[in-house]
């Protein structure tokens, strides 16, 4: 979508839900920094600044120490990596810089990454390819699975099926069409009820008196109660598995994720080392041969 047709729309909503908007985006980015600092740091100085305007610290001491405070807080937001002290930030671009890495593949190895000692955890060792296969294969099959139950809860109709008939397929009933998505795909109205049963059981791949049953359905004028009443309970029933499913999805993600990348970053620093020793090997190889005696 164009970007100015978006601002557009914008422009165009009422006042009331402009300011919503507005307020709930401002809230939003005052809890993303929140969570990405882990500190109130920048609500309690803006607060400060507006009770004792931001004239500088008499005390020395204490001045520096806001001064990294607020150092410390704008390496967090910026990097998305938490570290404790300033000390441990600086041990971590130097890192960084050693490694010709960026901060951003520290923050996505998670806990696979010791941030106080600036290297991969020993306590947590990285999975094997054959776990981290299998945590994205069930990642996969958690997703499908919310996918699934968050469309049924979308869907206005029920599935039923011809009460003591046990050759009756599955219909998909909504108000005024029933369709039979398991077995035809066909789709009717209560207006292709008026003709010839033969057509209704043709579209539906059922039986002429399966056919007068479903248009029976259809005539019967409690069908949009029974539907709304039926469609509440199936979203009620639906909305359990559903959290289940979105809950088990955000364990195994981040899981998948973060081995993953420690993984990768892993794998690079090896390999660039490894090129690293490979060279320095050769240069002092080709430095022996030019100081050999002819």
């Amino acid at each position: 979508m164009d970007s100015t047709l978006v601002l557009t729309a914008f422009s165009d909503l009422a006042g009331p839900w402009k300011s919503i908007i507005i307020m709930a985006l401002f809230a939003g980015a005052l809890a993303w920094a929140f969570w990405r600092m882990g500190s109130p740091h920048f609500l309690i100085e803006r607060l400060a600044a507006l009770l004792f305007g931001k004239k500088k610290e008499s005390d020395c001491e204490v001045d520096k120490f806001l001064q990294e405070r607020s150092a410390l807080m704008r390496f967090r937001l910026h990097t998305g990596v938490k570290a404790r002290t300033l000390h441990i930030a600086h041990e971590m671009l130097n890192w960084c810089k050693a490694n010709e890495e960026e901060m951003g593949a520290i923050r996505r190895c998670g806990k696979y990454f010791d941030i106080e000692n600036v290297d991969f955890s020993e306590e947590r060792a990285i999975p094997s390819r054959r776990t981290r296969r299998a945590l994205l294969a069930v990642t996969i099959i958690f997703l499908y699975f919310v996918a699934f139950f968050s469309t049924m809860m979308f869907f206005n109709g029920v599935l039923g099926s011809i009460k003591n008939d046990k050759t009756s397929p599955e219909f998909f009933i909504r108000i005024g069409r029933i369709s039979t998505p398991f077995r035809s795909m066909g789709s009717i109205t209560h207006g292709d009820c008026i003709g010839d049963k033969k057509a209704v059981a043709s579209t539906l791949g059922v039986s002429e008196e399966q056919a007068t049953m479903v248009c029976s359905w259809l005539a019967d004028p409690k069908m949009a109660q029974f539907l709304a009443s039926s469609v509440a309970q199936q979203r009620v029933l639906f909305s359990i598995p559903l959290f289940l499913f979105v809950w088990l999805f955000a364990i195994t993600y981040p899981e998948w994720a973060t081995s993953e990348a420690a993984h990768s970053l892993q794998s690079r620093i090896t390999n660039r080392k490894a090129r690293q020793r490979k060279s320095s090997s050769s240069d002092s190889f080709d430095t022996k041969e030019m100081f050999v005696k002819p």
